[in-house]
């Protein structure tokens, strides 16, 4: 980790221990600090943009694990950059504002509720419209659903 960008006011060795403390709630699949993971949380379209580079990612996949990330975070001082899937190139993709930030990637939350008498859905931020519209489909819902574009981006990255 001698290269990684670390946040204002931070050391190596305490972003370690925040790795360690996020590895020890999540698993070490789900928690992502190697340079070449990193990569995936670049900015595509920013050349030579090193004020964007995040620290890590950590990838939680139900409320409670969010809300352990976000503890840690806390303890820690940490800042998160949250996605959803990192798809809104409008408002922001997965390049985090502040340097050695942690990437709070949510993308793995795609849990889907309809209620029918209200004919309404509850999404995950994780859930795209193209899985939307394949539950819709799916459960042969009297509805439409209208997309735009890029239909893979996150429901609710598009809806805030």
């Amino acid at each position: 980790m001698a290269d990684t960008p670390l946040p204002p006011g931070f050391t190596a060795q305490k972003l370690d221990q925040a790795r360690r403390a996020f590895e020890s709630v999540l698993g070490t699949s789900k928690v992502f600090f190697e340079e070449l993971d990193r990569t995936s949380y670049l900015d595509k379209f920013a050349v030579n943009d090193d004020a964007h580079h995040p620290a890590g990612a950590v990838a939680p996949t139900t409320v409670e694990e969010v809300q352990a990330v976000v503890k840690i975070a806390n303890q820690y001082l940490l800042p998160l950059w949250p996605i959803s899937r990192g798809k809104n190139l409008g408002y922001g993709g997965t390049a985090p504002l502040l340097a050695g930030s942690v990437v709070l990637d949510l993308s793995g939350m795609k849990k889907i509720e309809f209620d029918e008498q209200f004919g309404t859905v509850v999404v995950e931020p994780g859930v795209s419209f193209y899985d939307l519209y394949d539950y819709i489909k799916a459960h042969d819902l009297p509805f439409w659903l209208s997309t735009p574009g890029n239909s893979w981006g996150s429901v609710m990255g598009n809806a805030l």
